[in-house]
């Protein structure tokens, strides 16, 4: 902790985990620092203590938390050796065991569009194709077990397994709607000149997993845009960020607009039975991404815009939320 006249400047939270195989695991789990006393080095001078007394405890690995558009604390953490590990280089690093222990432990499982970082890692981009495949096929997958579920575990209804044509049309669904909302982002963002990339998130496994097995519904996890300049700055980059939020949501509402005419007039159709599929991811998504900016939900795109304009946001969550409830 660091104490000013006034009461704390700035404060460090550190935790320290065993793994099965002995390894000593530590972890900065936040860095606080009140707003009256930012820009004078805080964050940086306790981060490096932080480390130092993590080491002297034995901690051979170090980790940190952050969130995809904190960006502030990208760069305190880029600065002292870290970079953002993968579920490939977890597993590398501790072990299948090892990685899963670590994401329920630092909360990770339940903290949607945040990033792990590790100290001193050998940080191995993964090809854009391969993320957004990657998260097409997870949120296909946690799709079909919410079909298959029904109403969930919680409601006991009956147990079945998805017709071909079910699962075909989830995977095309899923497609559509998460390529349309990437699309339109990276439209709109190109439109402000701001090149971006997209990045899966691996992360938030420990919400979408319950609620297909619970409730039988879809908590999706779509991944976003983010500026491709690793040092970038999310104030600068605000304005191009919110305008493609605002155009993601404007093609996600506008496919669940559609999708809730084709299921109202034309009941027992083949393109029912698809919109119906489109509406059991598009119509979730569409409420995380207008109505919900805080957490755990603030790497969604209803976070971007509220930070742009509450005006905008106010407008996005009014319509999100009615062809929710529709």
């Amino acid at each position: 902790m660091v104490e000013a006249e006034e009461g704390l400047a700035a404060a460090i939270l550190l935790r320290v985990f065993d793994m099965p195989s002995g390894q000593r695991v530590g972890l900065v789990a936040w860095v606080m620092t009140d707003p009256v006393h930012r820009g004078r080095g805080l964050a940086p001078a306790l981060v490096g203590r932080g480390l130092a007394r993590l080491e002297e405890m034995g901690c051979g690995r170090i980790l940190t938390e952050i969130e995809g558009h904190n960006t502030a604390s990208m760069a305190v953490f880029r600065r002292t050796g870290f970079r953002p590990v993968g579920l490939r280089g977890q597993i590398a690093e501790f072990g299948p065991l090892g990685a899963a222990l670590l994401r329920i432990r630092t909360r990770y499982a339940f903290d949607p569009g945040h990033a792990l970082w590790l100290k001193d890692h050998a940080h191995e981009g993964v090809p854009e194709a391969r993320q957004r495949i990657a998260v097409w096929g997870l949120n296909w997958l946690f799709a079909l077990l919410a079909l298959a579920l029904g109403g969930g575990l919680l409601q006991g209804g009956p147990v079945r397994v998805p017709s071909g044509p079910d699962t075909l049309h989830l995977l095309v669904a899923v497609v559509l709607v998460l390529g349309l909302r990437e699309a339109a982002m990276r439209l709109a963002a190109g439109a402000r000149g701001l090149p971006v990339t997209f990045r899966g998130w691996d992360s938030g496994l420990g919400i979408t997993a319950p609620i297909a097995l619970l409730f039988g519904r879809l908590f999706p996890l779509p991944g976003s845009v983010y500026p491709r300049d690793p040092d970038w700055r999310y104030p600068d980059a605000l304005p191009a960020l919110g305008a493609a939020a605002l155009a993601g949501v404007g093609a996600l509402a506008a496919i669940v607009a559609v999708a809730l005419l084709v299921v109202t007039t034309a009941p027992g159709t083949t393109a029912a039975a698809f919109a119906g599929s489109v509406l059991l991811i598009g119509k979730p998504l569409l409420l995380f991404d207008t109505v919900l900016p805080f957490p755990p939900f603030q790497a969604f795109a209803a976070r971007r815009i509220y930070d742009f304009s509450r005006f905008a946001w106010l407008g996005a969550a009014a319509v999100g939320l009615a062809l929710f409830l529709l």
